[in-house]
């Protein structure tokens, strides 16, 4: 076994010539191994507690008691101090212990105080002090004046106990007591009485603000519910406010979007959308509940959809922040594309000849589809090609453009995506894959802007257009002949029904003004949402007229 060698300075102590002698390793806690260190005058040893220090000992010569214990647990015998115990400094208090320690001897029962502690008003009662929190008797040990020093001590309470730290102020000296002395005790409950009239009045404060706050809001509420229900009052409030055919449609439409409304998780911009685990696995929407109700919500987006209002002004109309209604208003539109998208189809020969109105039976009973396109006006983006491939030359500002397609009824059966203002009918017709839908045998309507005859001749289709001017015979400019002035009438009394369904598209004023370059995204969504409430109103032109 290897010697082991007393670290403390001055100390020759050694396990090889010193049999007799004990060595104590070092604490591994961190504050007792800096306080042996300080003993032994090694503060600059440097130690890991973590460690394996089993050579690090210091022997039992400087110790109290040859080891450490609960009453002498640091080495304090030292060459510095040659050896010697440490004794208690004399202080002007140290009489004190000893009087103490003899009241102890000559009262091993001390005396008890009892005090009635009885509930009084101090309003009606003067001469007493008033404890309204405490009733009952308390016995309280009686104390003692130390003539010598004018020092109160409590009865059988030992002075050494003033020196310990407490954590908290209420604690008494001796723990075997429940109270220190009658003095103290009736100061504490007056502190206490206090308190708790403080306490009593800061509660009922916050109560009252509570009170408030919970009638202002339920004030707001009882307006967004008032609002509501003026909205929905009847029929032609919601055509006018929601776009919607009925408050009967509306009722149907919220009980059908219920299921799908569990399932909806805020959007938050495109390409950032995607299911989500809880969807997948039919699992209730996480986090916190949402604010308006799912009625609510709907109508504050069809009011957006339907007026144009801003976001500022649906904020405070429905009580909740500007960024929430914007984010409503995205996840609901895209929602909303979504269950609406079976909506706008494209039927069959056989339902289209069905619906059909008499003045197309009589003049163009083969018609199969009405299209045109329809421009949005949109802010001036800051990109200089941007605003070269977004004007319009027809509008004269920069604008979306969309085709759309309607049977010879009204209804809507296609719905392209929005394009750049600049670019032609005839490309967007082509990139939309409208054609794909188009059956040999088919009549389709257009403008003279369409120049699709060859694409549908390929489809086996037939394309009707009002027909171009031609020259003069004399050069001098260009006219129609009488037939064809026949025809373009013709044309134009039909074709007039696309037109009519364009306007009644543009009666949802989100696509009426101009639209925010911030709402790009969204902006093929609400022309389909639009498009499919469209279909559900009466049809432009009735089957017999």
């Amino acid at each position: 076994m290897p010697a082991r060698h007393c670290i403390a300075v001055g100390c020759t102590a050694d396990s090889r010539s010193s049999s007799n002698i004990l060595f104590h390793q070092l604490p591994k806690v961190e504050s007792e191994l800096k306080k042996w260190l300080s003993l032994i005058r090694r503060e600059g040893l440097k130690i890991d507690s973590s460690c394996d220090n089993r050579h690090y000992v210091v022997c039992s010569k400087h110790f109290v008691d040859s080891f450490p214990t609960p009453q002498n647990p640091y080495p304090t015998l030292f060459t510095y101090n040659q050896y010697k115990k440490s004794t208690p400094r004399k202080t002007k208090n140290s009489n004190l212990s000893r009087s103490s320690s003899t009241n102890v001897k000559q009262h091993d029962q001390p005396s008890i105080k009892t005090v009635h502690l009885v509930k009084c008003e101090p309003a009606t009662d003067k001469t007493q002090i008033c404890y309204p929190y405490v009733v009952g008797e308390l016995d309280i040990p009686q104390t003692d004046v130390n003539n010598n020093n004018g020092i109160k001590t409590e009865v059988g309470c030992d002075i050494q106990c003033q020196n310990i730290q407490h954590d908290h102020h209420y604690i008494c000296c001796d723990p075997e007591k429940k109270y220190c002395g009658e003095h103290d005790l009736l100061e504490r409950i007056t502190s206490l009485e206090a308190r708790c009239s403080e306490l009593e009045k800061e509660n009922r404060e916050l109560r009252e603000e509570n009170q408030t706050l919970q009638a202002l809001k339920m004030q707001k509420n009882d307006f967004r519910n008032d609002l509501i229900g003026k909205i929905i009052q009847d029929d032609n409030n919601i055509k006018h406010f929601l776009g919607l055919p009925s408050l009967s449609f509306l009722t149907f439409f919220l009980q059908f979007l219920a299921p799908y409304y569990n399932k909806v998780s805020f959007w938050k911009g495109a390409g950032r959308s995607g299911s989500k685990k809880w969807q997948e696995k039919n699992q209730q929407k996480p986090g916190k509940q949402r604010k308006l109700t799912m009625k609510e919500e709907f109508v504050l987006v069809m009011l957006k959809l339907r007026l144009g209002l801003d976001n500022a002004t649906l904020s405070v109309l429905f009580n909740v922040s500007v960024g929430y209604v914007s984010t409503l208003f995205g996840t609901w539109i895209n929602f909303l594309a979504q269950i609406l998208n079976p909506v706008i189809k494209w039927p069959s020969k056989e339902k289209i000849l069905n619906h059909m109105p008499l003045s197309f039976k009589l003049k163009y009973p083969n018609t199969t589809s009405i299209i045109d396109c329809t421009e949005v006006l949109i802010q001036k983006p800051k990109n200089c090609s941007a605003q070269a491939s977004t004007w319009s030359n027809y509008k004269s500002h920069n604008t979306l453009k969309a085709l759309v397609a309607i049977q010879p009824n009204g209804a809507f059966t296609f719905v392209s995506k929005f394009w750049s203002g600049n670019v032609s009918d005839r490309k967007i017709t082509v990139d939309s894959k409208f054609l794909d839908l188009i059956s040999p045998g088919d009549e389709v309507m257009a403008d003279r802007g369409f120049q699709i005859k060859d694409l549908l001749t390929l489809k086996g289709a037939y394309l009707n257009m009002p027909p171009f001017t031609h020259e003069r015979r004399n050069g001098k400019g260009r006219v129609l002949s009488s037939k064809q002035i026949l025809e373009t009438r013709k044309i134009a009394s039909l074709r007039i029904h696309v037109e009519r369904a364009i306007r009644r598209l543009k009666s949802y004023k989100m696509l009426a003004g101009i639209l925010p370059l911030n709402m790009k995204n969204l902006s093929s969504a609400m022309l389909r949402v639009a498009a499919a409430f469209c279909n559900f109103m009466p049809p432009l032109s009735k089957k017999f007229k």
